[in-house]
This record gives C-alpha cells, structure tokens and sequence, in this order.
C-alpha cells in the first residue's frame, strides 16, 4: 500500500462511517464544524490556532466551530493556564459517550454492500480486521466505546 491508496482508503471508510451515522445526528452538521469536531476529541486540550493548523481551516471558521459547539455543550474551552491569551478547547467526554450510544450502528451491512462481492464470512473478516485496525489506530479516541465498538 502506498500513500495515495491509504488517503482513498481512509476517505472511503471515512464515508461509510458517515453514512451509516442515524440521520439526525453527525450528518447535519457542516463539514468544517465535524472537521473540527473530530479535531479536537483526537487532540484534547488544543488551542484554535493548532486546530487550523491541523485542518487548513481559517481561524473564523475553526472559532465559528468551536462556538457552534460550545453552545450545543460538545465542546467547553478555559483559558491557557500557560498562555492566559490562549483559549484550550476541549471536547465534553458525557456527550461523547451518550453521542457514541445514539450514533451506534453496526456496519456489517454497510461493509457487505461496499464490497460488493464479500460473502458473509468475507465481510465479517473484514470487519474484524477493521476493528483490529481501529483498536491499533484510533483506541484513544474510542475511550467511550468498548473494544467491539458497541457503546459502553
């Protein structure tokens, strides 16, 4: 596998997460506000500046974000102990978990019908090797899951 296969994999995945989430949930918001949603839950304790770092986005919309959220009580920001010019956002780990238990849907039929062919059997081993993937990978930022990926 080289770098550009990694890229369309990931946005591939990327795209069936979404697309399996309930409806009323991740799916309405705008693209920046989730960009900087799941900015902050993989870098607890950021700043606004390292969040556009990271995203490419401008700082009116990474701090449009930030707001949009606050309000919705995902996120909550203090001021930098270390730098009191500095905001530290940080995402609400209550809400991660009750969003974890509402968005919970399990991909079995979403990974079948991408991969179009998969038996029953393929499609269970490429989910178990999607959940060996994400317990190597990503195991930080589950912490409100269980190692199977159903909501604790």
């Amino acid at each position: 596998m080289n770098s550009l296969e990694l890229f369309l994999l990931g946005r591939k995945l990327a795209n069936l997460g979404e697309s399996s989430m309930p409806s009323d949930g991740l799916r309405k918001l705008p693209t920046t506000v989730k960009l900087v949603l799941f900015d902050v839950y993989e870098h607890p304790a950021t700043t606004i500046g390292d969040i556009c770092g990271r995203t490419g986005l401008l700082q009116s919309q990474v701090s449009t974000s930030v707001a949009r959220l606050c309000t919705l009580g995902v996120f909550q920001t203090e001021v930098d102990p270390a730098d009191r010019r500095r905001t530290l956002v940080r995402g609400n780990t209550d809400v991660a978990r009750q969003g974890a238990r509402l968005a919970y849907e399990p991909i079995d039929k979403v990974i079948a019908e991408a991969a179009a062919s998969a038996t029953t059997g393929e499609a269970e081993e490429l989910i178990s090797m999607l959940d060996k993937i994400a317990n190597r990978l990503i195991a930080n930022a589950l912490t409100w899951t269980r190692s199977n990926g159903e909501p604790k």
